[in-house]
């Protein structure tokens, strides 16, 4: 199992923990924009993870393919959170637009002002006070949505730095392969030249063999030769 094989499922267990989080918040919370484009900028990352695992095997292992299915339903459960949220009523109404002026007074058609009864004083400054809430609940809302967005910009930085990381250790492994391939390349010829070179030295040594029993032979032939004249000699020996 390789190191960027490790930090792929690192990084899957992040997503998993990230849209888990946001299940549990539900499509209605404030910061609806800012966690879902996290979780899509982390899809994003991990797919490109994935794919250049993929793309450095010829066939993809086992282990990738549960990956990517695992992947896949992570983002199918991200993708129904997020569409929710688009689907409630009233989400495209301008929370800005009101129906009164600065002043509490209504504009008729004509554009001019219309003064209330005075006992339509006390809705108005009720109205007012619930435009006060909802501002301070805007506030809060853009207070929380710059602290997810920090948040998020951190962990784009902190993926982009590990984008790096991942790509010079999967740059490595390549040339790690290739220097293998390399080493067994030369193995093989060392071993088809030696392969060519053993019938020639196995040729050699018998033929080297023959000769010299050959030789043997001959010396053993010429003194058993000398040897008979000698006995031929003493035996017809003329006395004197």
């Amino acid at each position: 199992m390789t190191k960027s094989y490790k930090k792929l499922q690192a990084k899957l267990q992040e997503l998993q923990c990230m849209l888990e989080e946001a299940l549990l918040l539900g499509p209605e919370t404030h910061s609806h924009h800012s966690i879902s484009s996290g979780i899509k900028q982390k899809l994003a990352f991990i797919n490109t993870m994935l794919y250049a695992e993929v793309s450095s095997h010829r066939s993809q292992p086992h282990d990738l393919q549960q990956i990517s299915e695992r992947l896949s339903t992570l983002e199918m459960d991200f993708n129904n959170w997020d569409s929710f949220r688009s689907e409630l009523p009233g989400h495209d109404m301008d929370k800005d637009s009101t129906c009164v002026n600065d002043d509490g007074e209504a504009p008729d058609e004509t554009g001019l002002v219309v003064f209330e009864e005075p006992e339509k004083v006390g809705l108005h400054s009720n109205c007012e006070k619930g435009m006060v809430a909802e501002e301070a609940d805007c506030d809060e809302e853009e207070k929380e949505g710059g602290e997810v967005k920090n948040g998020s910009d951190k962990l784009v930085s902190s993926d982009y730095e590990e984008a790096e990381e991942f790509f010079e250790e999967f740059e490595g492994e390549k040339e790690v392969v290739e220097l293998e391939g390399d080493d067994l390349e030369g193995e093989e010829r060392k071993e088809s030249r030696f392969g060519k070179r053993c019938p020639a030295l196995a040729c050699a040594v018998v033929i080297g063999m023959i000769l010299m029993a050959f030789i043997i032979f001959i010396i053993f032939m010429l003194n058993a030769f000398h040897c008979f004249h000698y006995v031929e000699d003493l035996s017809f020996a003329v006395p004197t």
